[in-house]
């Protein structure tokens, strides 16, 4: 979503963790602006967000919070088609 690496030290102490950085994005419409211009256009506002929120999902502290690989897979699978077919 964001084409950034997990962990990258050649950014800003504050954006070199990408989860903790992406955090405060991933709730709202400013996700927008951590998309990665490569595919920035391609996906509707609304399948953005709902990519954010599988994304923080992903990123719930107790892993038994978290979606299995499986699901992740199959959300994003079916937001993949929702977009194909919105575009």
């Amino acid at each position: 979503m964001t084409g950034r690496r997990c962990l990258d030290k050649n950014r800003p102490h504050n954006e070199q963790m990408l989860t903790e950085f992406a955090k405060p994005y991933l709730e709202s419409k400013k996700v927008r602006r951590i998309i990665d211009p490569r595919i920035d256009g391609q996906y509707t506002l609304a399948v953005a967000m709902k990519v954010a929120i599988v994304a923080k999902k992903c990123l719930f502290e107790e892993s038994t919070d978290r979606p299995t690989a499986d699901e992740v897979v199959q959300a994003l699978e079916q937001l993949l088609y929702e977009g194909k077919t919105r575009l």
